[in-house]
């Protein structure tokens, strides 16, 4: 027999780490006294697979995925699992070495910005418990920010939830944060901040267009749903109850009940 074993002891996500070890049972579970499931893995036949419709002679990747179909994998989960058990199969010593060297940066990451919570955030929200306006975050932001562009970190958990947080914490809407940004950059030179404003500023007018485009979409609809009554026509009711699309301003409108009512009366 072929199987393998693996430590997974590296991979400090326990639904991760429960996911490849199901996904390397289903390769044991498909290796026999005559079939290497692994070295099918280690080829990459097993990611092909991943994209092609199966037959009834594909038993190494059919067995394979039924283990993994335990974890009721997202198409990103799915995806991940098979690039890792991959990795494995070709090199167990340098995936696990790789996946040590994320983890301590990760570790790394957490305490840093853990420390710069308790630094930095901490002293200014017992401040505001004293009496204070949300615009004096700003130093606290163009900090945040700046290191958050030196550190380059390709991904920080810790470092997103504190962002999450002080935008949140400066308005619960984009229109709120970009008032307040207004604020900050006024009092003092903030180039981070400044560039945040102009970002959201931008994001703020996207919006703006589309419920503005959103709208009209929704005002035309009504309009043509009220020829529709007029007329008393099936094909036209039906039409017009029917734009492509959904709105919940078009279809809980008064108009759209009428329709609705008079479209089954005359059927």
């Amino acid at each position: 027999m072929f199987h393998r074993s693996y430590d997974l002891s590296c991979v400090l996500d326990t639904h991760q780490r429960t996911s490849i070890q199901n996904a390397i049972n289903g390769v044991n579970a498909a290796c026999s006294d005559m079939v290497d499931a692994w070295l099918y893995v280690e080829r990459g036949s097993l990611l092909e697979d991943n994209n092609r419709l199966l037959g009834e002679h594909d038993h190494i990747p059919k067995t394979i995925f039924a283990y993994m179909s335990i974890d009721n994998h997202s198409g990103f989960s799915f995806t991940f699992t098979l690039n890792t058990l991959q990795s494995i199969a070709q090199d167990y010593q340098g995936w696990r070495i790789l996946t040590e060297q994320t983890n301590s940066i990760t570790e790394g990451s957490t305490n840093f910005w853990n420390s710069w919570r308790n630094v930095k955030l901490t002293p200014y929200y017992q401040s505001m418990c004293a009496g204070g306006t949300v615009v004096t975050v700003g130093p606290i932001l163009e900090n945040f920010l700046s290191l958050k562009v030196a550190r380059n970190e390709h991904y920080s958990e810790e470092c997103q939830k504190i962002e999450r947080e002080i935008m949140n914490h400066i308005g619960q809407d984009i229109q709120t944060q970009v008032y307040v940004l207004e604020q900050i950059v006024s009092l003092e030179p903030s180039p981070y901040c400044s560039e945040l404003l102009e970002t959201l500023k931008k994001r703020l007018a996207q919006k703006n267009s589309m419920e503005k485009y959103n709208d009209t979409l929704v005002n035309d609809a009504l309009i043509q749903l009220s020829a529709a009554i007029d007329a008393r026509s099936p094909v036209a009711l039906k039409a017009a109850l029917n734009p492509g699309w959904y709105s919940v301003k078009f279809q809980s409108s008064n108009l759209y009940k009428v329709a609705t009512e008079m479209l089954n009366s005359l059927s």
